[in-house]
């Protein structure tokens, strides 16, 4: 019996997980059951959010990732057996392979290991991500990548699909959000959850510096305790967007003058691919324009990791045990 290829990545926002070049996507919150003396993921994602304020005795709420980190062993490895039970059943011929950020600790990484590895489903490679964006722009014959998520940025310089550095920074839209929760505290008295100040930071803020975009706010007022909401513009919150975004440039421009001048010429002369949820905010790609006269395209597959990996791991078997960690 062939093994079954299984590919995980996960942020604090997600978990995707693909299986033999099927892509399943599950949000890296959950509820776990604990009233048996194996506990178990009873909801994912959006079904967990709208549970863990009415959650009973048995039952609790957690998000175990934080900037590419395993933040809770045990939530995480209950999470990790019970979606793999689910999308491979008892098949133990399983290879599962981790897509990591290259700034892990070593403690972290092994930490991802152990707790893969516990749930005994087979053996665990892990895979840096940086080197498969590499390879990615190796296939498209670009040098350039910025990868941005909810925790952190991972900016990748390759020649020919082979890594020549990579950065990792924590400055993510999860930063922005705290930025918008301190402010609103401040100046209107309100307090925002993290997941209500995270879907400002994705959805309504902006890099055009006079974006007259209307914006509400809605938690709880600092003082009483009742709802309240706050209207706004996004030209309102530029300078917190600014102030995140501008240490991307800032990576951008100190890494290429860092690189061969050959090398950064060319590689500024084919544009940057930009990957991940944080580039997605609008006026991207004109900021990074007006800061650095680069231009760049913005990836909307969030899947285009995994697939690159997937197709590698087919193709090229002898690359992933070359390559993991």
């Amino acid at each position: 019996m062939s093994k079954k290829n299984v590919i995980i990545d996960f942020d604090s926002e997600r978990i995707a997980v693909m299986v033999d070049g099927v892509l399943f996507k599950l949000c890296s919150s959950a509820v776990i059951r604990k009233a048996s003396e194996t506990p178990v993921v009873v909801s994912y994602g959006d079904e967990a959010e709208k549970r863990k304020n009415s959650l009973s005795d048995y039952e609790i709420y957690c998000t175990p990732f934080k900037c590419g980190r395993i933040i809770d062993e045990a939530a995480a490895r209950i999470i990790f057996r019970s979606l793999l039970h689910e999308l491979v059943g008892k098949n133990s011929l399983v290879n599962i392979f981790v897509i990591i950020s290259g700034g892990l600790s070593f403690e972290d990484k092994r930490l991802i290991e152990k707790t893969v590895l516990s749930c005994g489903f087979g053996r665990v490679y892990l895979i840096p991500r940086p080197k498969i964006i590499a390879r990615f722009l190796g296939f498209n014959r670009l040098y350039c990548a910025l990868y941005m998520d909810a925790d952190l940025s991972e900016l990748v310089l390759a020649n020919d699909g082979s890594l020549v550095s990579s950065h990792t920074i924590d400055v993510s839209t999860s930063a922005l959000a705290e930025l918008i929760r301190d402010r609103f505290l401040a100046d209107s008295k309100l307090n925002l959850s993290v997941e209500t100040s995270l879907d400002v930071a994705r959805k309504s803020c902006s890099l055009f510096p006079y974006d007259s975009t209307k914006i509400i706010a809605s938690g709880k007022d600092a003082i009483t305790s009742s709802p309240k909401s706050v209207y706004f513009a996004a030209k309102d919150v530029y300078p917190l967007t600014e102030n995140i975004y501008s240490k991307i440039t800032s990576l951008i421009r100190a890494a290429l003058l860092d690189s061969d001048t050959d090398f950064a010429i060319v590689a500024a002369q084919s544009g940057i691919l930009f990957l991940g949820s944080g580039v997605r905010i609008a006026g991207f790609e004109e900021y990074v324009y007006h800061k650095l006269a680069l231009s760049g395209v913005i990836s909307t597959d969030d899947s285009v990791l995994l697939s690159t990996l997937d197709s590698i791991i087919e193709n090229e078997p002898e690359w992933t045990d070359f390559n993991a960690e």
